[in-house]
């Protein structure tokens, strides 16, 4: 049995959230067919966050991001077993986040397909990895560290 991964999607959040939006859900929504026809393969989500808030604070944050995904997966009927996820905090930035543009990429959770058995062709992933539109609300510095969603 070989294995082979790589990225069908990236999806965005907004400053201090883990909250999945409408355009997060069609893209998910995509792949939900994906896993139903091929039960070979499992994904794997990674969070991150931006540098803002202490260590601890964005490593539970970036934990919060994929594992609502997951659950958003196993609501749409996902098994759980072919799910893991794991939140990585600051320490894979994707842009500089000495900038709001590279904070705001960097606010995001990563997905991979993993497959233990078929090869995978990117083809056959009927996905949409654009970048989420832009925040309506203005960025705005962390508070204690307390992490919330409304």
């Amino acid at each position: 049995m070989w294995a082979q991964s790589f990225t069908i999607d990236t999806l965005y959040f907004q400053f201090d959230r883990y909250d999945i939006t409408p355009t997060n859900k069609v893209e998910l929504d995509s792949m939900i067919g994906v896993f139903t026809s091929y039960p070979s393969y499992f994904v794997q989500i990674y969070g991150h966050t931006d540098s803002i808030g202490s260590d601890q604070y964005n490593l539970e944050l970036s934990r919060l991001r994929a594992r609502e995904i997951a659950l958003y997966l196993v609501d749409q009927g996902v098994d759980l077993k072919r799910i893991d996820y794991e939140g990585l905090g600051t320490t894979k930035p994707v842009g500089s986040n000495l900038t709001y543009r590279g904070r705001r990429m960097n606010r995001r959770a990563g997905m991979a397909i993993v497959s233990a058995n078929d090869l995978v062709l990117p083809s056959q992933l009927a996905t949409t990895a654009a970048i989420a539109e832009e925040p309506v609300e203005e960025e705005v510095k962390a508070g204690p560290d307390t992490i919330s969603c409304d």
